[in-house]
């Protein structure tokens, strides 16, 4: 019984509880199971013994039949009691078979052999028991004949048993159930000898080892009816036990959750905003927890989270960079959230295919080195900044968030519509959170925003005209395989030229081509003061979103 318990600490849900008892530490004898069992009704000798077992069932017999059926042992009847003794240990009656002719006023048919059809055996035995070496967890092992049978036997045994025992019993087993088809039919005449079921029947061959199944008392004689039997029978067996899966004894902590607008990393066009929610905890026993959106005063359930996000924070400030070439003067140190995690080593190259990718704020970061300074700190070199038209012209700051892009870990949230602009409130709770925690994101919609167009010149002539070039840049990483330009994934291309003085917008102009020719008369026609500073903003116009824009400016 549990009072005051706090189901705060498990998400407000009643945990799954699950209990060790331990009572001996040496094996325990069959006997002591049988006569705990029992009440003292079941006597007898056996050298059988268990690690550990699970008395079960609605009855005595319900609890010791599953023992009766896997270890070599009998019970029998005696008196008004039960007794039970091994395969292989001598019973108190050794009857020899002297069949009897007659019965005073009928011949009695001669002793008979026969062999029951293999399909009443099986083809398989299995054994599921608790497994010691893998943490009691359930084991299963099996022996199999090559005989023509198709039915298979499984006993569920709440023993605790050795790989190899239990595979030892299963050979027995089967090796018993396919020895008693061949039965023994004899009428043996009355005497002081006291015939019961369990007796071994020795014949005067001896040839085979029998043991009595059934009696049958008649008028001065008595039926009996014996199966070959397995005693003696010598198997050993190897046996694997199989990996151990234990469950983890670590700290959860508190989730930690992170939402990302990414880019179009293929070659496909997703047509809609890419939304991912990463999540991990404090503690490495951390695993998952439950996703909503808050719609007003809505809360809409978006299932669990995908896996455990490799994440942390940054260190210390990271200064902007710019994306045309490789960062070799920061080295940002990441602390992860707990020593459970790890970043991958790297190739060296940022440049390779298959260099890690992190999202830091809403830039993603390629880097060729992580190296390990700390039980959960990191510091990478050979940088690459603001891939897939990512790049940020801000800071950085020290505690930003950050995590590894990894397909497994990263739920893509597909079930809500994600216009550019709008804005979400998304909710994650794990089983040690007192409360959920919140995170909102406004999407900008990298994945089908164009990138800011590059490569950017503004130049006046003496008359007065300006000249502005750019160069585009595709929202999908093409391969630049045959030198010639990547395909324009907006199917038309088309720019807004905004011009700023002093903060205002004076003019746009829309154009198809990565230039803009302003003449003398239209440069004067804009009555701009001498001296001022003009800003143009050039922006892609893409099929579902607007580039950010490319600040030119002139004096």
């Amino acid at each position: 019984m549990f009072e005051d318990f706090q189901l705060a600490d498990f998400g407000n849900r009643i945990p799954s509880l699950t209990f060790e008892l331990f009572e001996r530490e040496t094996p325990v004898p069959l006997m002591d199971i049988a006569s705990a069992t029992s009440a003292g009704a079941i006597t007898g000798q056996s050298a059988a013994t268990l690690t550990g077992f699970a008395a079960q069932g609605s009855d005595c017999r319900a609890a010791l039949e599953p023992l009766v059926a896997v270890l070599p042992v009998l019970i029998r009847p005696l008196g008004d009691k039960m007794t039970v003794s091994d395969w292989n240990a001598a019973t108190p009656t050794n009857i020899l078979t002297d069949p009897a002719i007659s019965d005073g006023k009928s011949r009695i048919s001669r002793p008979s052999r026969s062999r029951e059809a293999n399909s009443r055996a099986p083809s398989s035995l299995s054994i599921r028991h608790y497994e010691a070496e893998r943490d009691f967890q359930t084991g299963v092992q099996t022996s199999r004949t090559m005989g023509n049978a198709r039915t298979k036997t499984q006993i569920d045994l709440p023993a605790v048993l050795e790989a190899s025992a239990a595979r030892h019993l299963a050979e027995l087993q089967i090796l018993q159930q396919w020895r008693g088809l061949n039965v023994f039919t004899a009428s043996l005449p009355v005497s002081a000898t006291v015939i019961e079921a369990g007796n071994r029947l020795s014949e005067t061959s001896g040839a085979q080892a029998l043991r009595i199944v059934e009696v049958e008392h008649q008028r001065g004689t008595t039926r009996v009816i014996a199966r070959e039997w397995g005693e003696g029978a010598s198997v050993n067996p190897a046996a694997d036990p199989g990996r151990s899966l234990p469950a983890t004894d670590l700290t959860i902590g508190e989730t930690r959750l992170l939402l990302a607008d990414l880019p179009a990393f293929g070659t496909d066009d997703p047509g809609r905003a890419v939304l991912v929610a990463a999540a991990a905890g404090t503690g490495a026993g951390w695993r998952r927890a439950a996703l909503s959106l808050m719609d007003g005063d809505r809360d809409v359930a978006l299932g669990g989270t995908k896996g455990v996000a490799t994440m942390g924070h940054l260190q210390a400030e990271l200064p902007p960079h710019t994306a045309m070439l490789e960062d070799r003067m920061n080295q940002p140190v990441i602390r992860l959230l707990n020593a459970g995690m790890t970043l991958p080593t790297g190739s060296g190259d940022p440049k390779s295919f298959d260099a890690p990718l992190l999202w830091l704020g809403s830039e993603i970061i390629r880097y060729g080195n992580a190296e390990q300074i700390g039980a959960q700190d990191y510091r990478l070199s050979g940088l690459l900044r603001g891939c897939f038209g990512t790049q940020s012209n801000g800071v950085h700051a020290a505690q930003s968030d950050v995590f590894l892009i990894e397909p497994d870990s990263l739920l893509q949230l597909d079930s809500m519509p994600t216009p550019v602009d709008s804005s979400f409130l998304v909710e994650a709770q794990g089983i040690a959170d007192a409360i959920p925690v919140q995170r909102h994101i406004t999407v900008t919609g990298n994945a089908i925003r164009p990138p800011r167009p590059v490569h950017g010149m503004a130049e006046r002539f003496e008359n007065g005209g300006i000249l502005l070039q750019w160069k585009r840049r595709d929202r999908l990483p093409h391969i630049w395989a045959d030198g010639a330009d990547v395909p324009d994934s907006e199917g038309t291309t088309e720019y807004a030229v905004e011009l700023y003085v002093g903060g205002a917008r004076i003019a746009t102009w829309r154009c198809t081509a990565s230039s803009l020719l302003l003449t003398a008369a239209e440069t004067a026609s804009l009555s701009i003061g001498s001296g001022a500073v003009l800003q143009f903003n050039i922006i892609q116009l893409g099929r579902f979103a607007r580039s950010l824009p490319l600040v030119l400016t002139l004096i």
